[in-house]
């Protein structure tokens, strides 16, 4: 998408707890909705069927700061049921061209902390 087109709508993939790999669909109810829009959409479907799942995956095409103003980069959110949550970015230019990968805590918005008690970190969003 990024090749053809130069971004694309988020998107999430997830892993079940028998070991299949699926994609939720969403219906945002128009052709072109807001981006958010679409990633809050994403997060309630995979969250709505958390009980059987075991990790998740949610990638979106966002800006990050840079030297010469925002740059364009990947977002993945990755969170699993029994382990931490990471989100890595991903700068890129049209080609696309990948820059450098930084990763960093992420939030758990799919299996909530309370309901892990012996779990420290982030908490819900």
């Amino acid at each position: 998408m990024l090749a053809a087109h130069g971004e694309f709508y988020p998107f999430a993939l997830a892993v079940t707890v028998d070991d299949r790999i699926v994609a939720p669909s969403v219906d945002p109810g128009s052709d072109h909705p807001p981006a958010e829009q679409v990633l809050r959409l994403l997060v309630t479907a995979l969250a709505r069927n958390r009980a059987d799942l075991r990790a998740a995956a949610v990638c979106a095409d966002v800006k990050v700061p840079g030297e010469d103003g925002p740059r364009d980069a990947l977002r993945v959110e990755l969170e699993a049921v029994d382990g931490d949550c990471l989100t890595l970015v991903v700068p890129y230019t049209q080609g696309p061209v990948f820059g450098e990968p930084s990763g960093q805590a992420g939030e758990r918005r799919i299996w909530p902390a309370q309901q892990y008690p012996d779990r420290s970190g982030p908490g819900p969003a």
